[in-house]
């Protein structure tokens, strides 16, 4: 779930690339409110929304509120498109692209673009990216550097792959984003605990109709990887299908004793230009994301520097969530939604060189006990930074609960220096 931050400096447009003027609508599939919101506010007229009535609770749909939104539940894929034919054809609408910031709905905006011959990455390249297991056997047929894995079927599985790396493992759904339902474990004992404690949450989650969407969360879906010790990377990338360029990147730093996975903070720029030059790291992202199938796309990919190399965790085509976007922003004025868009309706967007970012981290806020939140006071003068911009996603009143029974809630916030 992500919200719009409330912005405690000037920084924010700074630089920023215009967009064009030009009113050709994107369709965006499958996005939360907080997007609407700021996609509408900044960019009117620029976007049409499909949007997910299962996240809506009550009877019928929500009003259309000052963006033109086509309501439908999106596990019902034929539903969903007849409703967006008549209400482009009825509002004499021309789409001129897909977009999509959400795994879940991927497959979704894949299917439509293929159906209505619009730009986007195909279905079967989405698959791809959405399956770990399945990204991982193509990038090592491939000659892409990615850990080891295996489908963990059962407790012999488990056993005997940790018995041959003889080191920890990584055991995590097959797909869901972020931390959530990962375990890096030490011994067999605890691999098997975590296999069962993964496939219960996963239970749970194949039933919900928003985190299971694309009907592709699946309890027996569990894969067991090597782990990989090293620096975590994340970075936004545009190719054309003549030019691969890489847009920014950003050092993760993980959570001590959270979940395995947690990302406790963003740094951006997070890798020195001539560091990323001298291991090609544009090549080796293009390969990844061209393995997958991914021709003329902006995406996303997460990957761990080994020995000097990236190793690939995932590539997906679409940009980077959390607080990233807004990091970014207040780094170099980029609002990475519009340059979505912009990318979506067949155009460039204009990127500021490197030497234009100033250094910005993105502290994520997490809640260290379960309860009724109280209050939420920022005591700026303990951060010692200059606040750029502080967004809180919770409020007063709300209760929070902890992984792995919840792994949103606990999500109180970022700050950004």
């Amino acid at each position: 779930t992500r919200f719009l931050p409330v912005s405690l400096s000037r920084r924010c447009g700074k630089g920023s690339p215009t967009l064009s003027s030009q009113v050709d609508p994107v369709l965006v599939v499958g996005t939360t409110a907080d997007y609407i919101q700021r996609i509408s506010e900044r960019l009117p007229g620029r976007a049409v929304f499909l949007t997910d009535i299962d996240e809506y609770s009550g009877s019928g749909p929500p009003r259309e509120r000052g963006a033109p939104q086509v309501f439908s539940s999106l596990r019902q894929v034929e539903e969903s498109f007849s409703r967006l034919e008549r209400f482009i054809d009825e509002r004499g609408i021309n789409l001129k692209g897909v977009a999509c910031f959400d795994c879940e709905s991927l497959m979704l905006a894949a299917d439509i673009a293929r159906r209505l011959s619009l730009p986007f990455a195909s279905e079967s390249a989405v698959s791809h990216s959405r399956d770990k297991l399945v990204s991982r056997r193509l990038w090592h047929e491939n000659g892409v550097n990615c850990p080891r894995a295996i489908l963990a079927r059962d407790d012999e599985d488990v056993i005997a792959f940790f018995k041959i790396l003889d080191g920890p493992v990584v055991l995590k759904p097959t797909v869901l984003s972020g931390s959530e339902l990962t375990y890096i474990v030490d011994t067999c004992g605890d691999a098997v605990d975590a296999l069962r404690v993964i496939r219960a949450g996963l239970r749970g989650r194949s039933r919900d109709r928003t985190v299971n969407r694309d009907r592709m969360v699946d309890e027996n879906a569990v894969l067991c990887e090597e782990y990989i010790p090293g620096d975590e990377y994340s970075c936004d990338f545009i190719s054309d299908g003549r030019e691969f360029r890489i847009v920014r990147i950003a050092r993760k730093y993980l959570m001590d004793d959270g979940p395995a996975g947690t990302a406790l903070a963003y740094e951006v720029p997070g890798m020195p230009a001539g560091k990323a030059g001298a291991m090609d790291l544009a090549a080796r992202v293009s390969k990844a994301a061209g393995v997958l199938g991914f021709e003329r796309c902006m995406g996303m990919a997460d990957f761990i520097i080994r020995d000097g190399e990236p190793c690939f965790l995932e590539v997906t085509p679409r940009p980077a969530g959390d607080c990233l976007p807004q990091v970014i922003e207040q780094s170099c004025g980029l609002d990475m939604l519009g340059a979505h868009l912009e990318f979506a309706a067949g155009r460039m967007p204009g990127i500021l060189p490197e030497s234009k970012w100033e250094h910005t981290v993105g502290l994520r806020i997490h809640a260290r006990r379960r309860g009724r939140l109280s209050a939420i006071r920022l005591w700026a003068d303990r951060i010692g930074q200059e606040i750029l911009e502080t967004g809180w996603y919770r409020e007063p009143g709300d209760r929070i609960a902890l992984p792995p029974e919840d792994y949103r809630s606990w999500v109180m916030g970022h700050v950004i220096f």
